[in-house]
């Protein structure tokens, strides 16, 4: 289902991620083996490691005064949150100065703390229904609802099977709701009409996708990114696997509340159908012009009611907790942290791509002026990307693939870092040529950045 305010009025359209996706039946520990379970539910090992935020998300970072040694435009003010004192108009501090030798004259002005991760919107999507102006969880009121009868239907991406139940009520449309579903077919709009039915319990359907975020981690994986190249693949495997092996509890955390936080931002990018036997009076879509055709779409009104559910249960709280964890991670002195850093941290900057590609994608097919439906969001997210490649090689780059300082890693791990810098050096070239061209919405953009030496962030279109 889409629910990033992309795809209200309109259905949810193919993407690069609606793919048919290459069945990868493993994933491995860099050295070949690995779980052969080709079931698509996640190990309950680690389900409810990481279930909540923390409670007091803490400050990052120290304030320092600063000198008068400029910083190359490429950083650039990016967004003007939390700066330090006296740290702009050119002006790097001084312990910033000294601590990034290997990077040049940038400064860590923004915190970890400050990277958004996910598209930020203050409310959910207006095109489908305008009853809903904030992100809070709120039910519709008594009075909109035309039927006390409940109708259990199940809906699942169309990627894939992940089933979630929802519990279903017939309300009475306002003017501002949306009832049915449209489509161009060349020159001409055509019209999918539907019944008025909505959630009737917001609370109630969280658990729903809780259980689908906790059980279907591996066929998500899998679905999205089983036909992309090896290198995506190889870390994403890896990443599955230390989340299920290692024995720290806090880099299990880590990777398990990034799964949970991806597999959110999947479902708000790729869209869904109805399927069993309850489909609400409604047939498959039987008009080759629609790529939905032989599906059965969900009602409209789902749209606001699933990004209610999506942002409040899931992004919000999901992202304090990873920046907050990633933070600390990027602290840490102890080398064998860097190698969950760098897994966590790729799917956090390939997510940052796939989602810039669909705000992009979306422009596109409501024939939108600009390049991006909502370039303000775009920004913050390119530049939370930034924020934490900074951090990163600042603390953990110049180590993490140098065989000296990675011994105390065990020989997968040690496996995983060779092959993957070694994929990515065969690339150099196509990353180059990426890089050149700003494709920030591109799949190595972000992740092709962790492999640099002396890496500098590009200046933003």
């Amino acid at each position: 289902m889409n629910v990033t305010g992309d795809d209200q009025a309109l259905p949810a359209e193919g993407r690069a991620e609606d793919l048919p996706a290459k069945r990868l039946p493993t994933y491995t520990n860099g050295q070949g083996s690995g779980s052969t379970d080709d079931t698509q539910s996640s190990d309950a090992s680690w389900v409810d490691v990481a279930r909540e935020p923390p409670s007091a998300l803490g400050e990052e970072g120290s304030r320092f005064p600063s000198t008068a040694t400029p910083w190359p435009v490429s950083i650039g003010p990016t967004r003007p949150v939390n700066l330090l004192p006296r740290c702009d108009d050119g002006l790097i501090c001084q312990p910033c100065l000294g601590r990034l030798t290997p990077l040049g004259a940038v400064c860590l002005r923004y915190e970890v703390s400050d990277a958004a991760l996910y598209r930020l919107q203050k409310q959910p999507a207006q095109r489908s229904s305008r009853r809903w102006a904030t992100m809070e969880m709120v039910d519709l009121d008594a009075k909109d609802w035309a039927s006390s009868d409940i109708v259990t239907i199940y809906v699942t991406q169309t990627i894939l099977h992940a089933p979630i139940e929802l519990r279903m009520r017939k309300y009475i449309p306002n003017s501002t709701d949306v009832t049915f579903r449209s489509w161009w077919d060349g020159s001409e709009m055509k019209r999918y009409d539907m019944p008025p039915y909505a959630i009737a319990n917001l609370a109630e359907a969280t658990q729903s996708y809780r259980t689908i975020m906790d059980q279907y981690v591996k066929a998500f994986v899998e679905a999205t990114i089983g036909y992309r190249d090896v290198l995506i693949q190889t870390t994403y495997y890896a990443a599955l696997w230390h989340a299920e092996h290692t024995q720290d509890l806090k880099e299990k955390e880590f990777l398990i509340t990034i799964f949970r936080f991806w597999v959110a931002c999947r479902i708000t990018s790729n869209p869904s159908q109805i399927i069993g036997e309850e489909t609400l009076g409604l047939d498959p879509i039987n008009d080759r012009s629609s790529k939905m055709h032989g599906k059965v779409p969900l009602p409209p009104i789902i749209t606001p009611q699933e990004q209610v559910i999506i942002y409040s249960g899931f992004l919000i709280p999901l992202s304090q907790k990873i920046v907050y964890l990633l933070g600390q991670f990027l602290k840490d002195t102890n080398p064998k942290v860097r190698y969950t850093s760098y897994l966590g941290l790729f799917m956090i900057l390939h997510s940052c791509s796939m989602l810039t590609r669909r705000n992009k994608e979306y422009a596109r097919q409501i024939n939108h002026n600009g390049e991006y439906v909502n370039p303000d969001s775009i920004s913050a997210l390119l530049s939370g990307a930034i924020t934490m490649l900074a951090h990163f090689h600042a603390n953990h780059g110049t180590h993490l693939f140098n065989p000296a300082t990675s011994r105390c890693l065990n020989p997968g791990q040690i496996e995983v870092l060779a092959k993957t810098s070694r994929l990515a050096k065969a690339k150099t070239r196509v990353f180059a040529t990426i890089r050149k061209e700003r494709m920030v919405w591109d799949d190595f953009y972000w992740v092709s950045q962790l492999y640099e030496t002396r890496w500098e962030p590009d200046k933003q279109p």
